[in-house]
C-alpha cells in the first residue's frame, strides 16, 4: 500500500515531486512576499469619490506599511504564507508532471489541450487544500493579524467564529477560479515558453529557467487579474459578502471595470519575481 503514495516516475516519486515543488515555493515566496503584501492591500482598498488613495504604487505602499506598522509588517503573512505556498505549489507542479505522462497518447505526445487539463486539475486539487492557508495569509496581510494571537491560533479562531467552510473556506469559488487560471497559465506557459528559448539555440540554465518564468508571470497576470482582485477582496472581508455574481457586479457599478484590474503593475512584480525565483529554485533543487 505504501507504494501507492511512491508512484516512481523515472526516479522522482510523488512525494519527492511535492516535496521539491514546496520548498522551492517557499523560498520565493520568502523572497517575494513584500510585493504581496503591497499588492493586497492595493487590491482591497476601495474607490472614494473626491478622497484620494492611501495606497498608489507598489514602493509608496510599501513605504506606507513600513513607516505606520513598522519594517516586519511586509512580512506579515509569511508563516501562513509558507504553509499555503508549500502545500498549494507542492501539489499542482509536485503532481503535474505525473498526471501530464498518464495523459499522454500512445506515441508519447501531449497536446496543448492534455497539458492545460492537466494544470488546472492539479491546481485545483491544489487550492482546495491550501484555501484555508490562504484566508488566514491575506488576512494577516490586511489587518496585520492583530486580531489573532499566532497563525495556527488563526485557523481555530476563524473556524469557531465563522465556521470551518464558511470561514476557513471562504471565498473558494472565487480563489478556485482565480489560482486555477493563474496557475494553469503559469505552469503551461513556463513549459511553452521554456521550449520555445531551447529552440532558439539558448542553454538550458539560468538565463531560460528564469527568462521563462517571467514570460509565465506575466501572462498568468494579464489573464488572471479580475479573478485574483476578487478573490483577494472575498478572502480579506470578514463576513457575508453574498453570491460571486452579485458581488462582482457590485464592484462593476460602484467602481467600474477598472477596478477588476486594481493593482496590475504591483501584482505583475510579484508573480512575474515569485516565478522567476520558483522556476530557478525548483530547476535547481530537482
Amino acid at each position: 500500500p505504501a507504494q501507492a503514495y511512491l508512484m516512481v516516475r523515472g526516479q522522482e516519486t510523488v512525494l519527492q515531486s511535492c516535496a521539491v515543488s514546496g520548498i522551492a515555493a517557499m523560498i520565493a515566496e520568502l523572497v517575494t512576499i513584500p510585493l504581496d503584501t503591497a499588492k493586497v492591500r492595493l487590491q482591497t482598498q476601495k474607490t472614494q469619490a473626491g478622497k484620494e488613495l492611501k495606497y498608489r504604487g507598489p514602493l509608496q505602499t510599501l513605504s506606507v506599511i513600513v513607516k505606520e506598522q513598522g519594517f516586519q509588517a511586509p512580512y506579515r503573512g509569511l508563516v501562513a504564507g509558507c504553509h499555503r505556498m508549500f502545500i498549494f505549489t507542492g501539489v499542482r507542479l509536485g503532481l503535474l508532471g505525473h498526471l501530464k505522462d498518464l495523459l499522454r497518447r500512445p506515441d508519447g505526445s501531449l497536446p496543448l489541450s492534455r497539458e492545460v487539463l492537466a494544470a488546472l486539475s492539479t491546481s485545483a486539487a491544489a487550492i482546495t487544500l491550501a484555501n484555508p492557508a490562504d484566508v488566514v495569509k491575506v488576512r494577516y496581510q490586511n489587518a496585520g493579524g492583530s486580531q489573532y494571537r499566532s497563525v495556527f491560533s488563526a485557523y481555530l479562531q476563524i473556524a469557531r467564529e465563522e465556521g470551518v467552510l464558511a470561514g476557513l473556506w471562504k471565498g473558494y469559488t472565487a480563489n478556485l477560479a482565480r489560482n486555477c487560471t493563474i496557475s494553469a497559465v503559469e505552469l503551461t506557459g513556463y513549459s511553452k515558453a521554456k521550449e520555445s528559448l531551447l529552440r532558439m539555440g539558448w542553454s538550458d540554465g539560468a538565463g531560460v529557467h528564469v527568462t521563462a518564468g517571467l514570460a509565465a508571470g506575466f501572462l498568468a497576470t494579464a489573464l488572471g487579474s479580475p479573478a485574483d482582485v476578487v478573490g483577494t477582496r472575498l478572502v480579506a472581508t470578514v463576513g457575508d459578502t453574498g453570491s460571486l455574481g452579485a458581488y462582482c457586479l457590485n464592484m462593476l457599478k460602484t467602481e467600474g471595470p477598472l477596478a477588476f484590474y486594481k493593482g496590475f503593475w504591483p501584482n505583475f512584480a510579484r508573480i512575474g519575481s515569485y516565478n522567476m525565483v520558483l522556476w530557478a529554485s525548483y530547476e535547481q533543487l530537482r
